[in-house]
């Protein structure tokens, strides 16, 4: 399982994936199209380090190594799922909600893919939260990412580095189903270089818990 790599400082050379915004915005549940958006840890950085931690090479590191891992497509309007045994991210979070269930078909991880621009209770955004409301299984799980960080975590730490660093949450679903939301910086003047700012394991939230927190999303009458 891949957290044991985002540590504090950790940097990795990687084109972050764009959302897609080419479909129908219709809330439907989806196949999340495959991407292939390679992962090299190239080393720690020196702003953000916690020289506290071990030697990184404890942790299994070595420089230019691959991280090992599926993306799953944050689709505007739509839930876009992944059937997978292995670890997943997906992102960047700015409230959507990141599930995973099993069904017949085997093991799914799904991003409801709300869009930040549009009201909580408007189209699309109750949209999808609605029809994965109905759609969704007993055995589904889910967290919210971008609550684990806020502007008091990553204001103070872009201020103290150089470049004009800005931040993104990804969200990492282990193949244990354990959620992290993950902290990522990146240097405007060294793009493409993401560096590793935090990490947090949030609680799981169960189907009962979910579909309120979905479904108080619809428009009143």
């Amino acid at each position: 399982m891949i957290e044991r790599f985002f540590v504090k400082g950790a940097r990795f050379n990687w084109a972050a994936p764009s959302a897609i915004s080419t479909q129908p915005q219709d809330g439907s549940i989806v196949v999340s199209p495959p991407v292939t958006a390679p992962m090299f840890y190239v080393g720690l950085d020196d702003e953000v380090v916690d020289h506290s931690l071990p030697n990184v090479s404890t942790l299994g590191f070595r420089k230019d190594m691959g991280i090992p891992y599926t993306w799953l497509n944050y689709i505007h309007g739509r839930t876009a799922k992944v059937s997978t045994m292995g670890d997943v991210l997906t992102g960047f979070m700015s409230g959507c909600w990141i599930t995973t269930w099993t069904d017949l078909n085997g093991r799914w991880v799904g991003h409801l893919g709300t869009i930040e621009s549009v009201g909580k209770t408007q189209p699309p955004n109750s949209t999808v939260k609605n029809t994965f409301a109905q759609a969704m299984p007993l055995t589904v799980t889910g967290y919210n990412p971008a609550l684990a960080f806020d502007a008091g975590d990553i204001m103070p730490l872009m201020a103290k580095m150089r470049g004009k660093p800005s931040g993104q949450v990804l969200s990492l679903v282990t193949a244990a189903n354990d959620f992290y939301s993950i902290l990522l910086l990146e240097r405007m003047d060294e793009r493409g270089i993401w560096i590793c700012a935090g990490k947090k394991q949030m609680p799981p939230v169960a189907h009962g818990v979910m579909s309120l927190e979905l479904i108080t999303t619809r428009p009143r009458r």
